[in-house]
């Protein structure tokens, strides 16, 4: 993100082959992670959600099983300031 960022929101948009498990990780150095959002029923598609929260520099989406069997692939992924609602 270029600087530590306040954020409570993020969207995902998917293509079909989406991840139906995943958590969104934060870290303020790209070494250490800690995980700030957890889903274990994705339905794909475009997903939006707000979150307690969070300060980082670094964001990372870790996928951990697949709602298909072509693996993982994003149109877009957007994490937001709480003050751009």
């Amino acid at each position: 993100l270029g600087q530590p960022t306040l954020l409570d929101h993020a969207s995902i948009e998917w293509e079909a082959a989406h991840a139906k498990a995943y958590e969104l990780q934060v870290s303020d150095h790209g070494q250490q992670w800690t995980t700030f959002y957890t889903t274990a029923d994705s339905r794909g598609g475009l997903e939006e959600f707000s979150f307690k929260s969070v300060k980082a520099r670094w964001v990372r989406l870790l996928c951990s099983r697949r709602a298909t069997e072509w693996g993982y692939s994003i149109f877009n992924f957007q994490v937001f300031p709480p003050d751009a609602k």
